[in-house]
């Protein structure tokens, strides 16, 4: 059942998010990642945990926007001064958010088909929709394409992610690469030193069928 389903997803999503930051030092180029960050990105799991937990209990809404309801809870109440950007990536064939907020209210769109399953929603959570309006930086959408070009790059570096995964990687390079990607960059506040976490909770057998990039 979906209760079921998005407890898993949640402890799916803290065991990749561990996985990720004890891989840390092996991904940021330049000077090694100093303990006292990786500490700290450990505990970041743990409170990133607490509030997925607390979301999926609250029930309501699609699986995706209580995730990025529970990301952006956490990151936004961040204590340490810390705040990084968030963007959100979506299926082009199922942008409600992108649409939500470029109207900047509750839109439903209508959906089509696409690989990344787990993102087609038309409408966000209402439950989330506040919490997304105010904490989300940016928002973009991808094709079914480039999240299967990604899937594969993923792959290629030992990573196992499905369509959904492959879209977080789709999304950071529309974003970040391209025409015009020095001033959304900036708008981000990306620099040389900083360092873009892709959160896929997916592998790719939650599409065995994917096709080739």
């Amino acid at each position: 059942g979906e209760e079921v389903g998005a407890e898993h997803g949640a402890q799916h999503v803290a065991h990749e998010l561990e996985r990720a930051f004890a891989g840390l030092e092996r991904h940021v180029p330049g000077e090694p990642v100093g303990d006292d960050h990786v500490h700290g990105a450990r505990g970041d799991v743990v409170a990133l945990d607490e509030a997925l937990e607390t979301s999926w209990k609250s029930g309501g809404g699609n699986q995706a926007c209580r995730l990025a309801q529970a990301v952006v809870a956490h990151e936004r109440s961040r204590s340490d001064g810390r705040a990084p950007a968030l963007l959100s990536v979506e299926p082009t064939a199922a942008a409600c958010l992108l649409a939500s907020l470029a109207a900047d209210r509750v839109v439903t769109v209508a959906t089509g088909t696409t690989v990344m399953a787990g993102l087609n929603c038309g409408t966000p959570s209402a439950l989330a929709w506040p919490l997304l309006r105010a904490g989300i930086d940016a928002a973009v959408a991808v094709d079914d394409p480039a999240a299967i070009r990604a899937a594969a790059d993923l792959a290629a570096l030992g990573i196992d992610a499905g369509p959904c995964g492959g879209g977080a990687l789709a999304g950071a390079r529309a974003a970040l690469t391209g025409p015009g990607a020095s001033e959304r960059r900036a708008a981000l506040g990306i620099g040389e030193g900083s360092v873009v976490v892709l959160l896929s909770t997916e592998s790719r057998e939650a599409n065995p069928q994917l096709p080739e990039a």
